[in-house]
């Protein structure tokens, strides 16, 4: 009775230290490195403080992704050393896409939709949304579209998505 009562407690000790998986990241070597909620994690408040973007348990500015591993610790990749980042079951994907023609800087973008030959990336800036327009090799066509800020602005954005994009929702 005594080892199933430690047990029972071991276990019970266990799942309230267990997270959540919520995606994964791809690295350039083709790995996948999986991410965690952070909800045994004593940090959670420290990867805002680290991010400039955030989209959950997550964050990213110019130079880095931040995730939780699986201890709860933050961590973080460069943008360099990564292709993609899905999270929950690939619904929401962000790239690092470059942020000028030449191919420099590049910038985490949340990927909003791709077709046989372009992807449309949105990119958030000091509070402002922008769509990015990428060929399939990942080299810009179009950067800078605002949207989202007013109607006729929205508009304008649109127009330009489907000269890419065709009639995409």
């Amino acid at each position: 009775m005594k080892h199933f009562t430690l047990i029972i407690i071991l276990l019970l000790t266990a799942a309230m230290h267990s997270q959540k998986e919520i995606g994964y990241i791809s690295n350039n070597s083709g790995d996948k490195i999986t991410m965690y909620d952070g909800s045994n994690s004593n940090e959670s408040k420290a990867i805002r403080g680290l991010a400039a973007g955030i989209f959950g348990p997550m964050g990213f500015n110019d130079n880095f992704f931040y995730y939780f591993d699986a201890d709860g610790h933050v961590e973080e990749i460069q943008n360099t050393d990564y292709s993609e980042v899905n999270v929950g079951d690939g619904q929401v994907k962000f790239m690092p896409l470059p942020h000028s023609k030449n191919g420099i800087g590049l910038r985490v973008h949340r990927i909003i939709a791709k077709s046989d030959k372009y992807i449309l990336g949105n990119y958030t800036a000091q509070g402002s949304e922008f769509f990015y327009i990428f060929d399939l090799d990942k080299n810009l066509v179009e950067s800078r579209i605002p949207h989202s800020a007013t109607k006729k602005v929205s508009q304008k954005a649109i127009e330009k998505v489907k000269e890419y994009f065709g009639d995409c929702n």
